[in-house]
Parts: structure tokens; C-alpha cells; sequence
């Protein structure tokens, strides 16, 4: 009774009754499951069923969701292939051996440029979680030099998992008039230990195009917050030991102060309340005048849908942290001066 409840669920009409069949047959490891989730990936009408068949079918055991993960991940809908590449990227360690050459095989087939960089992009995840992955396999570095930006996209972003040696495509990609390839290229030169990096966001830090801008911001973000990590691995030696260094002067420069003799502080006296006495409950009258703040006429700003205005934007940005950040290409361009002197020197020292 349980099956053919499900069996009508998964052929019903009703998109929301086919994403809950889809739902539980991720939880069925009986024969046909995987079959039925394959085909629901693949031809089903609606986005959602789709989506929901694809994370069923991760749970199903590795050689019966691969082939099926694979086939999905070559369809022409972005989101579909995308979702199947992600799904492909995360099975358990002990399934990437047949992951990770699916996934190459995959991006050599898949419908559209779209499909083929996100395939790249959970290649270099898959393969980054393999003990022993190649540096940077021979599939990424073709995408490299791919004439489609989606495919440069995904393959630079599967470089960026992989670390590894400087690339020469990857440096040439870090000088591209495309900001978003020149901020992926230049994060991923830069975990592979290439220090020279600082003139690429320079470029995009101090340019007119607020994209650009943006694009700079997200190449510090991402250099900040892998850091701790990239600076531990082997290209970065030099870097650890001078910011090592200069922190140790630091500290001895910190604390290595003279201590000046100071004189014996004297307690103060606790204050002395007044004696309880039954006055202190006796009604006094006193005149305090009351100032009412005149009433004030609604602006338009200050009505709903209003907040948003950029009067109101200025306010929030003086009174907030970001009334520190320049705010405009000159100020940029002043304040990032600052910021390359000092990676200069953390590089160089």
C-alpha cells in the first residue's frame, strides 16, 4: 500500500504531490528508486521536482547515482547542471574515484558553455578532496583557455580549490579587461603563492566602474578570509616568516616598556547617608517646566518606502563602520596606496 501511495504521488499532476514522492525516494534504497529520481532529474516539467530529484538522488548508493548525476549534469538548464555538478562534488570520499572522472568526462559533453564551468568548477572541488589530486588536471587548464567566459569562470574557480603551482594562463587571466575574470584569476594566483598580485586589485580598487570596484572588494574578502589557511602551505614561507617577524617586533616594541612607581593611592571614604527620618516621605511640591518638542511636518523621505532614499542611505553609512570607506574612485586610489605599501613590504621583508 506504501509503494502504490508513492507510485501515485510520483506520477500525480500535481507538481507539490511529485516533490514530496521525489522527497521520499531519497529515503528508499529499494531497486527502481534510483531509476525513478533519474528520470524525474531529467524530464520532469517543473523546475522544483527536478531540483528535489537531483539531492534524492546524492543519497542513493554511488554506482547507481553517478551515471544518472552525470547525465543530469549535462542538461542545458543552468540551475538543473549546476545543482547535479554540486551534488556530483559532495558525494563521500570514498566515491570520488568514480566522482571525479565522470565530471571530466561530464564538461567534455555538457549542452552548453553555461553547463560546461560549473561542471569545471565541481571538478576542481571533487578533485581537491581527493588525496591525491594532481595540482591542476589537464581539464581545468583547458578551460582555461577557453574562448567562453563561463567556462573560464568555472575553471578558474575550480583553480582556486586546487591551489597548486603559478599558472602562466592563470597570470595572463589577471590582467583581463573583464573584472570578474581578472578578480577570480587574481585570487587564484595568488593561493598559488604568486605575491605580485597587488597591481590587478590595484586596477580594480581605483577604477570608475563600480562593478569593478566591487569586483576588488570580493578579491580582498576572499585573500582575507583563505589567508590563515593558504599562508600555512609551502609557497608562502617567505610571507609567514616576515609577518611572523615583524609581529614579534611588534610585541617586543608593545611591551618591553618601563614601569614608572606610582604613589600609594588613598581609599576613598564610603559617603555617609542621613539618618532616616519620616520627613523624607512628606509630599514636596515643585514647579518643573515641561518642554514639548514642537510637531514636525512628514517628509517624504520619512514615509514608507522612504528609508531607502539616498539621503537616508548617507545617514545610516555616517553613523555606521562604513563611514570609514572611501567613496570614490580618488579616495580609493589615496587609501589602497596605503594598503600596497604594506603587502609590499610583508612580501619583500
Amino acid at each position: 500500500a506504501v509503494l502504490e501511495s508513492l507510485d501515485a504521488m510520483v506520477g500525480s499532476d500535481e507538481t507539490v504531490q511529485r516533490v514530496e514522492g521525489a522527497f521520499v525516494l531519497g529515503y528508499l534504497r529499494a531497486p527502481g528508486a534510483a531509476q525513478a529520481l533519474g528520470d524525474m532529474a531529467l524530464s520532469d516539467p517543473r523546475l522544483p521536482v527536478r531540483l528535489q530529484a537531483i539531492k534524492s538522488l546524492a543519497k542513493q548508493e554511488p554506482a547507481e547515482a553517478i551515471p544518472r548525476l552525470v547525465a543530469t549534469a549535462r542538461s542545458a538548464h543552468a540551475r538543473t547542471a549546476g545543482l547535479a555538478a554540486r551534488a556530483l562534488a559532495s558525494l563521500p570520499e570514498d566515491a570520488l574515484s568514480q566522482a571525479v572522472p565522470a565530471l571530466a568526462e561530464a564538461a567534455g559533453h555538457a549542452a552548453n558553455a553555461t553547463a560546461r564551468g560549473l561542471l569545471l568548477r565541481a571538478f576542481g572541488i571533487a578533485s581537491s578532496r581527493r588525496s591525491q589530486a594532481a595540482a591542476v588536471p589537464a581539464a581545468l587548464e583547458a578551460g582555461l583557455a577557453d574562448k567562453h567566459e563561463p567556462v573560464v569562470l568555472g575553471s578558474l574557480e575550480g583553480v582556486k580549490c586546487l591551489g597548486g603551482s603559478p599558472l602562466a594562463p592563470v597570470q595572463r587571466l589577471a590582467q583581463s579587461a573583464d573584472p570578474r575574470v581578472k578578480y577570480r584569476a587574481t585570487v587564484a594566483a595568488f593561493l598559488q603563492g604568486d605575491l605580485s598580485m597587488v597591481e590587478p586589485i590595484d586596477d580594480l580598487l581605483t577604477s570608475a566602474d563600480e562593478s569593478a570596484v566591487l569586483n576588488g572588494l570580493q578579491a580582498l574578502l576572499e585573500i582575507g578570509i583563505l589567508l590563515p589557511i593558504a599562508i600555512a602551505a609551502p609557497p608562502f614561507a617567505p610571507l609567514r616568516a616576515s609577518l611572523e617577524r615583524i609581529a614579534s617586533e611588534t610585541a617586543v616594541r608593545t611591551f618591553a616598556v618601563e614601569e614608572q612607581p606610582r604613589a600609594p593611592q588613598i581609599a576613598e571614604a564610603a559617603p555617609v547617608k542621613a539618618p532616616a527620618t519620616a520627613a523624607r516621605f512628606e509630599a514636596v511640591s515643585c514647579n518643573i517646566a515641561v518642554k514639548r518638542p514642537a510637531p514636525r511636518r512628514e517628509s517624504p523621505t520619512s514615509r514608507k518606502g522612504g528609508g531607502d532614499s539616498p539621503l537616508a542611505r548617507q545617514s545610516v553609512e555616517a553613523g555606521s563602520y562604513l563611514a570609514g570607506l572611501p567613496a570614490g574612485p580618488a579616495a580609493w586610489r589615496e587609501w589602497f596606496a596605503t594598503y600596497r605599501a604594506l603587502v609590499a613590504a610583508a612580501a619583500v621583508l
